[in-house]
């Protein structure tokens, strides 16, 4: 691939990253998300010796939560949803189309998050603007904190 065609690439460079302000909670999220057995030791030694001083990195592998992990993925995409510019309103229709559009919206984006919701916590799913505990509603909920602050 070339360099032109990848420019022209939606994506985020690390120099946009580091500039953001929020590589050090990019980078302690995705240590612990990944850093979960010793298989990957060589790759958090690697980690630590690039990353600066000051982060707070794991000293050893992060035990399996799956409900912690759910935060800081939520956290993450709401990071990446906020560098990217996206609006809380755009979120809810990635995350939910029907949420934004009404009942009967054509569009799907994320059926197996919004699956899974329903799987564990019944019929009664949240919707991206519901107030209930779920991945859709944490991370709309993430977004808006991130961009707007926790007013």
């Amino acid at each position: 691939m070339s360099t032109f065609i990848v420019k022209q690439m939606p994506v985020l460079t690390p120099e946009q990253i580091e500039e953001s302000g929020w590589q050090r909670a990019i980078v302690e999220r995705v240590a612990r998300l990944c850093w979960f057995n010793h298989d990957l030791d060589g790759w958090m030694e690697e980690l630590r010796e690039e990353a600066h001083a000051d982060y707070e990195l794991p000293t050893e592998p992060v035990i399996w939560d799956e409900a912690q992990r759910a935060v800081w993925q939520a956290e993450l995409d709401a990071i990446f949803a906020h560098l990217y510019g996206l609006t809380t309103e755009d979120l809810r229709y990635i995350l939910d189309p029907e949420d934004v559009c009404g009942k009967g919206c054509i569009n799907e984006t994320f059926r197996v998050l919004k699956d899974r919701e329903q799987r564990e916590l019944g019929n009664t799913a949240p919707s991206a603007s519901s107030s209930k505990p779920g991945a859709i509603s944490d991370l709309t909920t993430k977004v808006t904190i991130i961009k707007y602050g926790n007013n």
